[in-house]
């Protein structure tokens, strides 16, 4: 009998279990149904009733606001106003100098020995002797005056004359008797006349007789013939001239006897 009961209680305690578990998962969805649970019952009602719109009937004023705004036209996008650069300042013309046209100084010869001026000058200055000095600038120009006049050259070569005569008178073509010089001689050039300053030079030679030119050279070199047979016997004036760089003249002269 024990064993019996102690069958039935494990039974018992099984089913009491398994009622336990089922109304662990059943009684919360019952209570919480809404069919069941009055406080539900309400929010089912509403949420199932109808929704019903009331629409107004359109008025004469509502007709016509349609119909102007079908009227009026849409208004045109606006156009971007397109950015308009600051513009420069406008630079103001200055009013036109006229101006007198360079003329340039008329080309002139300068003086032996002198300094070439500029081909372009434009101021002018006016030496002691008279020769015009040219220059980009006044003082360039005097400076240029002033340096032309401190290093002229005043002094005319020397010459030899006398001793050219004396050796003359020396040659096979004089006659001592007579003093007199016949056919052909030859008049000195290499040796006739020195320059004091070698920075001007010699430059030319002329011999006259009776004071036509009788021979001309700028070669300072060899002789200039003289014939006598081409002119009368008798006493003659020879003279000579050497010229230099710088402008002076060195002459001199002296009586000859030709017979022929």
């Amino acid at each position: 009998m024990a064993g019996n009961e102690g069958i039935l209680n494990m039974k018992n305690i099984k089913y009491e279990i398994v009622v336990a578990i089922i109304g662990i998962l059943v009684y919360p969805s019952v209570t919480l149904a809404s069919w069941w649970n009055p406080l539900s019952w309400r929010v089912l009602k509403s949420s199932r009733e109808p929704k019903v719109e009331i629409v107004a009937p359109a008025t004469p004023t509502t007709r016509a606001t349609n119909k102007t705004e079908a009227n009026i036209k849409p208004d045109k996008p606006k156009e971007k106003k397109k950015s308009v650069e600051p513009t420069k300042k406008q630079e103001v013309e200055k009013p036109k100098v006229e101006t007198t046209p360079y003329v340039p100084l008329q080309p002139f010869v300068p003086p032996i020995g002198a300094i070439t001026p500029p081909e372009t000058p434009v101021f002018a200055v006016q030496a002691a002797d008279g020769t015009i000095w040219q220059g980009f600038s006044k003082k360039e120009a005097q400076e240029k005056a002033n340096h032309y006049m401190n290093n002229l050259d005043r002094t005319p070569p020397y010459l030899y004359f006398d001793k050219m005569i004396q050796r003359q008178r020396e040659s096979p073509f004089f006659i001592k008797n007579d003093n007199a010089l016949y056919g052909t001689i030859g008049l000195w050039k290499s040796s006739i006349a020195e320059d004091p300053q070698p920075s001007s030079g010699k430059k030319n030679l002329e011999y006259y007789l009776d004071g036509v030119l009788i021979g001309a050279d700028t070669n300072f070199d060899g002789k200039i013939p003289l014939d006598t047979t081409k002119y009368s016997n008798g006493i003659h004036i020879l003279s000579i001239k050497v010229y230099d760089n710088a402008g002076n003249v060195a002459s001199d002269s002296a009586e000859i006897t030709i017979k022929n």
